[in-house]
């Protein structure tokens, strides 16, 4: 069993696992991103990128290189037979992206991989967590405060980045 030392340890390079590796790398903040696979998978479980999930990768540099190998929905419909069941247009969002973008899952992931590279970073793989220990220099109270607000998530994990800063002052972890 081999150990490692970081202040962030990230389990899994999915989208938000990589974009939140993305986000630390270009904010200077030690960590390690890790995968039980060998290598990332090349089927896709999504197909769509949202267009506020769009603006938010803005940040990240990645928006423009997914627009650039998707396509561009700007409308949704469903239908059976000639009737229109579900008619969606996103044309009047008020954003740079104002459609759903489709692209497949491990398209997403083989730009996310290229940009966390070009900033000297790779996805150690294959790695299984097997046990974490937390080490906070800071009181027991703001150690369960920090666990329970900034862990990373796939639902949040740009709702945690005020914390960031807080990161530098608090002495690397042993995992």
């Amino acid at each position: 069993m081999h150990s490692l030392s970081t202040q962030v340890l990230i389990v899994g390079a999915g989208p938000a696992g990589l974009a939140t590796a993305i986000g630390l790398a270009q904010r200077g903040v030690d960590f390690v991103i890790v995968d039980a696979l060998d290598e990332a998978q090349n089927t896709s479980r999504a197909a769509v990128i949202h267009a506020a999930t769009l603006d938010s990768l803005r940040a990240l540099s990645l928006s423009d290189r997914l627009v650039a190998q998707g396509i561009e929905v700007p409308q949704f419909r469903i239908r059976e037979r000639d009737a229109v069941l579900f008619d969606a247009s996103f044309a009047g969002l008020p954003t740079p992206t104002p459609f759903a973008l489709m692209i497949p899952q491990d398209e997403t992931e083989r730009i996310f991989i290229d940009r966390l590279a070009e900033l000297g970073h790779v996805v150690r793989r294959p790695v299984r967590l097997t046990s974490a220990r937390r080490c906070l220099c800071s009181s027991r109270r703001r150690a369960r405060w920090w666990w329970r607000r900034c862990r990373a998530s796939a639902i949040g994990w740009w709702r945690n980045w005020p914390m960031l800063p807080r990161l530098r002052r608090w002495r690397t972890c042993s995992v």
